[in-house]
């Protein structure tokens, strides 16, 4: 013992919690596209975030996703730990490195700012508001270093935990740039990465045809300013909300098939932001999700002359009302520049303004194709196409009943499955039961079936009252006949009855002249109304542990 305690080492204990600090895991979060709604229905008017200082120009974000599975748009994991697309602790040592990274990958070549953030409680998930790149935290007040986590390549922060109080902080950065249309119309953009987008709606592409053309050296640029304009032109702004037109929420594969095929584009900009980006993927164009907050009602993109501007160093107070979804398209010598897809309040479904006057072959309008309910299974590739072909099955047969419940009767039996595996377990204990009853009434001698039924019975009434019942069959009857007395049962007639039992057990064991096998059969039955009266009288829970009890030996 003492040479143990003098091999030990003096100083501070090393820990690999020193060394070592897991990044933030956000796959059990729901998608902040998701909760856009959320935003009009419950927080319209709730003050939700106060930043001083903010930039000209710049919107704020929450969340940047930037992976889309046909559900919902997430975000993607990095291929490594430590990479850029990590949530890393800011008060780890990693962050410093993936900040320094980070900034060389994806650079925001915008001006400096130092920027209050005052965010309020009622604002949902973990999501802390950012402007462009941030690089530093400071002057935290409700909130401590260890519960930021910032990822440099979506360029988006969250908090673990989330604080349950106002909570505020001081962020310094780079301001995004807001180029002119002019400057970025024949700007090539960012190569998609693989699989960022599957499942996608099977009109997405015919619907990107009608709007962009079929032209393969269209830079990126002025893809993104064509869709942008055709979906603010062309569609309906409505939340789904009491006096907007039907629109429903979800921004997934289904969702998006059904606005498509339908006579006129409407929803918001849960809808409208995920359409274009799933467009622009799909031609190719590195493009992400962004839910945020906006000054006024911006154009898409801003322009430089017409951007609309506020004073830096006023307060800006935000409201669910001025929640936003864009999409965000990465260039090479700008960084991520925003888009702004969805149509102005002013373009509501009972408001058509001058093109919903043109005829009806100047429209340009997605082919309808057979609306299905996607499948979200991994399709195999098809024959002859290469790796990574954005290639997707079509769906012209009508699924069968298996095809469309089948993933729903899945996600049932896995939900249910302590449910109905209990259930197994307890019906199998029954079944078992049974059948070692069956056969403790019909094997052996009449003698040994009598003494078999005395034996079982002693033994679930001892299961039944919670304790032993030793000695003789004499003294078990005087046990069993007090534990009955405490559950009211003290009819002479069943303390007979239960005396009779006893007698036919012994008079069974120790008289020279064998039983008849109708006598096995009686005793058993008188046993079986003996217990079942006792067994009445119990609580619901003994009798439960008594039916399911299994007597290990009969």
């Amino acid at each position: 013992m003492l040479l143990a305690v003098t091999l030990v080492p003096s100083g501070p204990r090393a820990t690999l919690r020193d060394h070592y600090q897991p990044p933030l895991d956000l796959s059990g979060y729901t998608s902040p596209l998701s909760d856009y709604r959320a935003f009009f229905k419950h927080e319209r008017q709730t003050p939700l975030l106060t930043v001083s200082h903010l930039p000209a120009q710049s919107p704020v974000r929450l969340a940047v996703m930037d992976q889309f599975d046909g559900e919902v748009w997430g975000f993607s994991p990095p291929s490594a730990p430590g990479e850029a697309g990590t949530f890393q602790a800011i008060e780890h040592p990693a962050y410093t490195q993936q900040v320094s990274v980070g900034a060389q990958a994806h650079p925001t070549p915008g001006a400096s700012y130092t920027a209050q953030f005052t965010v309020e409680p009622q604002l949902r998930g973990p999501w802390l508001p950012t402007v462009g790149q941030s690089t530093e935290y400071q002057r935290l007040r409700g909130i401590t270093r260890g519960q930021i986590y910032y990822s440099t390549h979506h360029q988006a922060a969250a908090a673990n935990p989330k604080p349950a109080r106002q909570y505020s902080y001081q962020l310094s950065g780079r301001a995004p740039l807001q180029p002119s249309r002019s400057s970025i119309v024949s700007r090539q953009t960012a190569p998609a990465t693989n699989n960022a987008a599957t499942h996608l709606p099977p009109s997405l592409s015919q619907a990107t045809d009608r709007i962009v053309g079929k032209h393969p050296r269209a830079s990126g640029g002025a893809l993104a300013l064509t869709i942008a304009e055709y979906l603010r032109q062309e569609g309906y702004l409505s939340h789904g909300l009491a006096g907007d037109a039907p629109s429903l929420a979800g921004h997934g594969t289904y969702r998006l098939e059904q606005m498509l095929q339908a006579n006129h584009l409407v929803g918001d900009s849960e809808q409208y932001a995920s359409l274009m980006a799933l467009m622009l993927l799909q031609r190719g164009v590195s493009a992400r999700v962004v839910v945020g907050f906006v000054t006024q009602p911006l154009t898409a993109p801003i322009d430089a002359e017409q951007a609309p501007t506020h004073s830096s160093s006023q307060p800006l107070v935000f409201t669910g009302e001025q929640a936003e979804a864009w999409v965000e398209v990465s260039f090479p010598s700008l960084g991520w520049i925003s888009f702004y897809p969805t149509p102005p309040a002013s373009r509501h479904l009972d408001q058509p303004d001058e093109h919903d006057e043109q005829p009806a072959g100047q429209q340009v309008r997605p082919p309808h194709l057979p609306l299905v309910q996607p499948l979200l299974e991994p399709q195999a590739p098809t024959k002859g196409a290469p790796t990574g072909s954005k290639e997707h099955p079509k769906n012209d047969e009508p699924l069968t009943f298996w095809a469309r419940h089948w993933p729903g009767i899945k996600r049932i039996a896995l939900y249910s499955t302590p449910v109905w595996a209990s259930a197994a377990v307890l019906s199998l204990l029954i079944l078992l039961k049974a059948a070692l009853l069956a056969a403790a009434r019909q094997r052996g001698s009449p003698r040994q079936r009598i003494q078999r039924g005395w034996e079982y019975f002693a033994r679930q009434l001892a299961c039944l009252s919670g304790s032993q019942l030793v000695g003789t069959r004499t003294q078990q009857a005087a046990a069993i006949r007090s534990f009955a007395a405490t559950r009211g049962l003290t009819s002479s007639s069943w303390q007979a009855a239960l005396d009779q039992a006893c007698a036919r057990a012994d008079q069974a064991s120790f008289a020279a002249t064998e039983s008849r096998s109708t006598d096995a059969q009686r005793y058993w039955q008188q046993l079986a109304s003996l217990q079942t009266a006792i067994t009445r009288a119990s609580s619901p829970l003994r009798r439960w542990w008594t039916a399911c009890y299994l007597p290990l030996r009969l």
